[in-house]
């Protein structure tokens, strides 16, 4: 009894492990073919896909919609997605590409200069124009030293102080400034990179015309158009100011009103042209007797002209005076072969001694000027003195007539 039992617990036991294999290999199968050659065949297909591409994973059945079939949507979907993300990078990539060209475009071909410093004020970057507005040699200097700020501009420290000044308030420092070759508008903005480290964008034009027209504007402001003399309004300014610097400094100054003798005699006689000439020629004899930076030399209208200058002594005055006197008593040429003289009638004012006040020292000056016409003409009186001397004009001129 015992043994049919263990024979039959033993067949039982083999029977049950066959069993097992059995179901094991079918499980086998079954998943082998159901589920890893399917996901192996997805590996394999998923391998040979190229990004960006219009290749996808095939449907493995397209009569079933299992796991497999919905792994398989979200990988194309996913795959979809990739495809768009890289389709708009690369798009992107194209357009700043393209913007990159025509911003390199327009920095290479601008006729404004534009640089980056870095924060010690060395030239990072550089399109061609600022070499050019700069000039090549000191832009080869400056690129040699590494200095650019201090070798381009007259005063370095000045604008290093307004450029630390914007970086402060974050603002542009813009300033005319002078190099070697020309007038420059600089404008620098100052601001942190990413390691909060200044760096400086430098942009450069050149306004030399516009500094032209300017001084050509302050000339025709402050200077006759006929001799190019300090016109009556620049000429009380300079005045002025060197009527204080002689009460500062103690100096001796003399005021100069002239008027051309015979003038109006010429000048009806022969024309404006005439007129014209005698007044260029006149003042610029004035200038070759007066030609120190501190003279002031005026045309205050008509052949009225106005000389201040400093002296030392009443004997230098004098000298200074008949030198002026005699040049202007030459013959000045009023046409072809044709030439006449003029006169000059000269009131002179000191100060300190005759008042320190621009108004009061010309009206003494031109008082003792009419005491020179009175008194016979082409002479000076100074101010105060009763006795002018007044030598009369040669006789040798063309035209003895004796007019205004």
């Amino acid at each position: 009894m015992n043994i049919r039992a263990k024979t039959r617990s033993i067949d039982t036991a083999i029977s049950l492990f066959i069993l097992s294999l059995l179901i094991g290999l079918v499980v086998y199968i079954v998943v082998f073919f159901k589920l890893s050659r399917p996901l192996t065949q997805l590996s394999s297909r998923l391998q040979t896909i190229q990004p960006a591409t219009d290749d996808r994973l095939p449907k493995l059945n397209d009569k079933s919609y299992d796991e497999l079939t919905q792994l398989t949507q979200h990988i194309n979907y996913l795959l979809n997605m990739v495809s768009d993300v890289i389709h708009a990078e690369r798009d992107l990539r194209l357009q700043i590409s393209k913007l990159e060209q025509q911003f390199r475009g327009i920095f290479e071909s601008a006729n404004v200069g534009i640089g980056l410093l870095d924060e010690s004020g060395r030239l990072i970057l550089a399109n061609p124009a600022f070499a050019k507005l700069l000039g090549e040699s000191i832009y080869a200097q400056a690129q040699q030293s590494g200095q650019w700020i201090d070798r381009l501009f007259a005063q370095p420290y000045r604008l290093w102080g307004q450029i630390y000044a914007s970086l402060e308030r974050n603002q542009a420092t813009t300033n005319d400034l002078q190099t070697c070759n020309e007038w420059l508008h600089v404008i620098i903005s100052a601001s942190y990179n990413e390691e909060h480290i200044p760096h400086y964008q430098c942009v450069i034009y050149d306004i030399s015309d516009r500094k032209k027209r300017e001084e050509q504007m302050r000339r025709s402001a402050d200077y006759d158009h006929l001799t190019g003399l300090h016109n009556r309004h620049s000429s009380e300014k300079i005045l002025a100011h060197l009527l204080s610097n002689t009460i500062a400094s103690k100096n001796q100054l003399a005021i100069f009103m002239i008027d051309l003798d015979r003038f109006k005699y010429i000048n009806d006689t022969y024309g404006h042209e005439a007129g014209d000439k005698v007044l260029q020629e006149s003042a610029s004899r004035m200038k070759q007797h007066f030609t120190r930076e501190e003279d002031l030399i005026a045309r205050l209208g008509g052949d009225e002209f106005m000389i201040v200058a400093y002296f030392e002594a009443t004997a230098q005055l004098s000298v200074m005076v008949q030198a002026l006197i005699d040049s202007i008593n030459r013959p000045i040429e009023i046409g072809n072969n044709l030439y006449d003289r003029v006169g000059a009638s000269i009131g002179i004012a000191l100060a300190p001694q005759h008042g320190t006040s621009s108004n009061m020292l010309i009206n003494k000056a031109d008082q003792a000027m009419y005491q020179v016409k009175r008194s016979g003409r082409n002479g000076y009186c100074i101010y105060g003195n009763p006795h002018c001397l007044t030598p009369q004009l040669p006789s040798q001129h063309i035209n003895p007539s004796l007019g205004n």
